[in-house]
């Protein structure tokens, strides 16, 4: 599993940690969180930050950005990749 977080780039700081399967999984819910706030989405980073052994609990760090490659006219995210 993976770690993820929604940095506020404007306030500078990160929401709640998520875990998740993948980096298609955590664009979905990206995009979901995203979909039910009025919000700026430039002002909203996906970031994974690790993997985590469910069985262990043993975290590996390894910050990265997880980007967005196009929005819709409205301004809302529709896909995502991955920069490293």
């Amino acid at each position: 599993m993976k770690i993820y977080s929604i940095k506020d780039n404007v306030a500078q700081e990160c929401g709640p940690l998520t875990t998740l399967k993948n980096d298609a999984v955590a664009c979905r819910w990206f995009k979901y969180q995203l979909a039910n706030a009025k919000v700026n989405v430039d002002d909203f980073t996906l970031l994974c930050l690790g993997d985590v052994d469910i069985e262990s609990g043993v975290i590996v760090p390894s910050v990265r950005v997880v980007e967005m490659t196009d929005v819709e006219p409205d301004g809302k995210p529709v896909n995502c990749e991955v920069v490293k």
